[in-house]
């Protein structure tokens, strides 16, 4: 059985500067981020989810960065070390507002959305000011996003119209 060992670092001040948990020699935590790092006034600057050596969270972002007054920077989604999630971005940066700056849709570290831009970038009024459309990790036009996702509409519409026929 593997032990858990848990290294830190810290200010002259006494204050923590890092945190690191290791299993085997790789970073992993079962329970909370596996890497954390303080500012000097105590506030957390980011944490980073790891399992056997690789970023990896389930329910929510492996990584997130904060300003030293705690307002959340850059948020990532990841799944054995790729950039991964299903229901939303898996990168999102905000301004320091608040306000979403960039948002970018990946599928197992593929640029990816079925339901539109895979990468929007906002100006600090809210538009978006930018869309690039991919699928399956290739860069397409919006007219051909436009062509594929009312081809999938209508595909997805006769499976439901052929299984409500089998009822």
């Amino acid at each position: 059985m593997s032990i858990q060992t848990i290294r830190e670092t810290h200010y002259s001040n006494g204050a923590i500067r890092t945190r690191h948990r290791h299993r085997d020699s790789k970073f992993h935590c079962d329970a909370g981020p596996a890497i954390e790092y303080f500012y000097k006034n105590g506030s957390i600057q980011s944490t980073h989810y790891y399992s056997h050596g690789r970023l990896h969270r389930e329910d929510g972002p492996a990584n997130e960065w904060f300003t030293p007054i705690g307002t959340l920077v850059t948020r990532v989604w990841q799944l054995n070390g790729k950039l991964h999630r299903i229901d939303g971005p898996a990168y999102e940066r905000f301004y320091p507002d608040g306000t979403i700056n960039i948002r970018e849709w990946y599928l197992n570290g593929n640029r990816h959305r079925v339901d539109g831009p895979a990468i929007e970038h906002f100006a600090p009024t809210g538009r978006c000011s930018t869309a690039t459309y991919y699928l399956n990790g290739q860069q397409i036009s919006k007219q051909e996003y436009q062509r594929q996702s009312a081809l999938m509409r209508l595909l997805s519409k006769n499976e439901d119209t052929q299984i409500l026929g089998a009822l």
